[in-house]
């Protein structure tokens, strides 16, 4: 059975039997100088953090990377496996280590990658976005979050 649970702004968490993957978490504070705040207000969003097993993170900006929020995951769930999206103009897996994260695997782009029942493929898009691609009992989910596909992302 899959469940999603939708967080704030692009964060969710996304249920696949004992495989629960954490997207993009940003709970608390405000992002770009200010100029962005969160949409609601979730009643304790970090007892979703540790339900997660997983955590993605699909590009380098503040509302997808947060750090504030990333502290708080790490405090509350430091054994948490980082799916890192690494692309060849950023490294997400250097500013986790950074922050104290230990199990990082480095998606590398197009790969396919295996967890038990979970098959993941990262694609990127334009600039320093990237989706997933989740296949789960036969089916397939993308999370796209804040992606815009252009015509050559979509031919690739």
């Amino acid at each position: 059975m899959v469940k999603f649970t939708l967080l704030n702004h692009a964060s969710c968490l996304l249920e696949f039997g004992d495989f629960k993957l954490l997207c993009d978490p940003w709970f608390e504070g405000n992002t770009f100088n200010d100029g962005w705040g969160l949409k609601w207000k979730v009643e304790d969003p970090l007892r979703f953090i540790e339900k997660a097993t997983h955590l993605w993170i699909s590009h380098f900006h503040e509302d997808h990377l947060n750090k504030q929020t990333l502290e708080k995951i790490l405090e509350k769930n430091e054994n948490i496996m980082i799916l890192a999206n690494d692309s060849y103009n950023f490294k997400i897996s250097f500013y986790l280590k950074k922050l104290g994260f230990k199990n990082i695997i480095i998606l590398n782009e197009r790969k396919i990658y295996h967890f038990k029942n979970i098959i993941l493929q990262r694609y990127p898009a334009t600039g320093i976005d990237n989706f997933l691609l989740i296949e789960f009992e036969g089916k397939k989910y993308l999370n796209l979050n804040d992606v815009n596909l252009s015509n050559k992302a979509l031919r690739l």
